[in-house]
């Protein structure tokens, strides 16, 4: 009896703690507002990455609306060329290469046929330089000035053999162009028109426009210019190469002082038999045995006496 009773008990017991509702769990995930506003001061408070790639730099240049950075150039003849000098002038920087195809087609049948010129007379500086470095196309002042002759041209050609006034504009193509306002600031930069045959045959959008000329048109008129920016097209820029030679070739080293001079370690032939073991003593010849039992006894020769 005392038996029933403990066991029903125990099953009231349990019937009891199956009915009673279980406490909801505790939520471990926000609201999307409160974890897009936990998402969003996460990444305001990290940290700026500063490292910057130098070729990415190169690349991007001067922008549009900022200074034209300052330079001093050589032209063919040796005569320096100073950019702040001609402050207060519009002013027009063509990366030039005479042996590029693209440059050959705008001199020769392109926008660029005889418009430096025309520019030239209105007021307008103009400035051809070449970025070509040692062993590029394009480099070495007489190739510069036979190309200047065979393009007719009477504007300045200067040298930029290192390389450092390109970067510092990121000039990517031959030709690309850069227009400098009164105020020394760049106001355009890119391509010389719409045409990426150079030729001006085939202009996107079917009508041919010269950027150049429209820039320097806006900056006459005291308007800003339509089209800041455009993307150049043509050879790219002979730069000099920026890989470093992991492999430099071995420095000779100094003489020491005077001394004997250090075994040369060569490779010797493989020892024999008997130098294998240098410091083990050869081992003696066994004595002759003498063989036991009755000796026989030789028989004299035909030449001894005794011989029958």
């Amino acid at each position: 009896m005392t038996f029933s009773r403990s066991w029903l008990l125990g099953a009231v017991l349990v019937v009891a703690s199956g009915c009673r509702t279980a406490d909801p769990p505790a939520s471990t995930t926000g609201t999307p507002a409160t974890t897009a506003t936990t998402t969003a001061a996460a990444k305001a408070d990290k940290p700026a990455d500063k490292t910057a790639d130098p070729h990415a730099a190169h690349a991007a240049g001067v922008a549009v609306g900022a200074p034209a950075p300052d330079f001093t150039l050589a032209d063919l003849d040796g005569k320096s060329v100073h950019l702040a000098d001609h402050k207060g002038k519009r002013v027009v920087l063509e990366w030039f290469n005479p042996e590029c195809p693209y440059v050959k087609n705008a001199h020769s049948k392109g926008s660029l046929r005889e418009y430096a010129g025309k520019a030239t007379k209105d007021g307008v500086v103009w400035l051809a330089i070449n970025s070509a470095a040692a062993g590029k196309q394009g480099f070495g002042p007489e190739v510069n000035r036979k190309g200047k002759d065979d393009f007719k041209l009477a504007h300045p050609v200067l040298l930029d053999t290192d390389g450092k006034v390109g970067h510092a504009y990121g000039a990517t193509n031959t030709p690309h162009m850069f227009v400098i306002d009164e105020k020394g600031v760049v106001v355009y930069r890119g391509a010389i028109d719409n045409s990426p045959d150079g030729e001006g045959k085939e202009p996107t959008g079917g009508t041919l426009v010269n950027y150049v000329e429209a820039a320097l048109a806006d900056l006459a008129a005291g308007r800003p210019v339509k089209t800041p920016e455009t993307r150049a097209y043509g050879c790219g820029v002979k730069f000099a190469s920026m890989l470093i030679r992991l492999a430099a070739p071995r420095a000779t080293p100094a003489p020491g002082p005077a001394g004997p001079r250090p075994p040369t370690r060569r490779r010797r032939a493989r020892p024999g038999r008997a130098e294998r073991s240098p410091r083990a003593p050869a081992r003696p010849p066994a004595p002759r045995r003498r063989p036991r039992g009755r000796r026989r006894r030789s028989r004299p020769s035909p030449r001894e006496p005794g011989w029958p």
